[in-house]
Order: structure tokens, then C-alpha cells, then sequence
């Protein structure tokens, strides 16, 4: 997020704390954000999708799916060259539906592990990756990127931590 954009958004927190989601109304009490990371690349192999992710492949139809074909084509347009990823070693995905004003999609959460780390995965972290991700769609944390201020790389880890454990069960 630019630097005028998230001024912008915590100056109107600020001001109005108040959001109302589906007919729900919350309070924003607290907002995190880091601005400088770490980076790993020995062990940059995993991405974790916090929010559903789907892939756009037809005008009114989507992939719920990590299809690596279209990770790689995702990664390829913010690199301006073609990207081989890796093969999957390993795959824990649930499907969520996501209701917009006047249609639902139906994307996917949980990570994809490749077999070998890729130091351009960090760029998902950072753009997110598949359709309709302006809306939210498609937030990733990318294994490696590690945010230097302590509470938002400990919601991270914690985050990592609980996918893996649910995948396990």
C-alpha cells in the first residue's frame, strides 16, 4: 500500500472507527501494519492464501483451485518473463464462498508447498495473486517473508502455525 493510501486509510479510521460488513457492524480498535521485512529465500517453498483465492478463466467462470499453471502465469505478469515453479510437494486447501452485491465466488484457502524454495514467491506477499483481488481476494503470506515488527510476524507465524495444524487433523 503506498504511503498516502495507508495515511489516508488510518486518518479515516481515525475519524470514523465504525465498518459495517454484511449487515454486521464492527469497531476497529486496533491496525497493524509493516513496512519492512526479512526476507529468507532458503526456505521461501510455501504460500499460505488468507483469503479465498480464485483464478478468473472464462468471463463467468472461475478456478477454486492452487493450479500451479496459474500461480506460474500470475508470477510471470508481475515479473515480465515466464516463471517454471517448482513441482508441488504438498497441497491443504478448503473452499469458502464470498458474497458480493450481486454474485458469490467461490475461492479457496489454506497453502500450497513447493519442492524447492523460489525467492519470487515473495511478490505474492505483497501483490496477492488470482482474480478480484482489489476486492480482497487472493491476500497470501508467503513463508520467509518475515515482518520486522514483532505482533504482525507473531499474527503471521500464528497464522502458519494454525494451517498446518488443521491440515494435520
Amino acid at each position: 500500500m503506498s504511503d498516502d493510501i495507508h495515511i489516508g486509510f488510518l486518518k479515516q479510521l481515525a475519524l470514523n472507527p465504525k465498518l459495517k460488513l454484511r449487515d454486521v457492524d464492527f469497531e476497529v480498535i486496533e491496525v497493524r501494519t509493516a513496512t519492512e521485512f526479512n526476507f529468507d529465500e532458503s526456505i521461501m517453498d510455501t504460500i499460505y492464501f488468507i483469503s479465498p483465492t480464485t483464478f478468473r478463466i472464462s468471463k463467468n467462470q472461475n478456478l477454486p483451485l492452487p493450479d500451479p499453471e496459474r500461480i506460474a502465469r500470475n508470477l510471470s505478469n508481475l515479473l515480465g518473463v515466464a516463471v517454471d515453479l517448482p513441482p508441488l510437494k504438498e497441497a491443504c486447501i478448503k473452499t469458502k464462498a464470498v458474497s458480493f452485491a450481486k454474485h458469490v465466488v467461490i475461492g479457496f484457502t489454506g497453502y500450497v508447498r513447493f519442492d524447492k524454495p523460489l525467492r519470487e514467491l515473495h511478490l505474492f506477499h505483497f501483490a496477492g495473486m488470482g482474480y478480484s483481488t482489489a476486492r480482497g481476494l487472493g491476500s497470501v503470506i508467503v513463508r520467509g517473508v518475515v515482518p520486522l515488527d514483532e505482533e504482525v510476524s507473531r499474527r503471521h507465524q500464528r497464522f502458519m502455525n494454525h494451517e498446518a495444524k488443521r491440515c494435520r487433523e
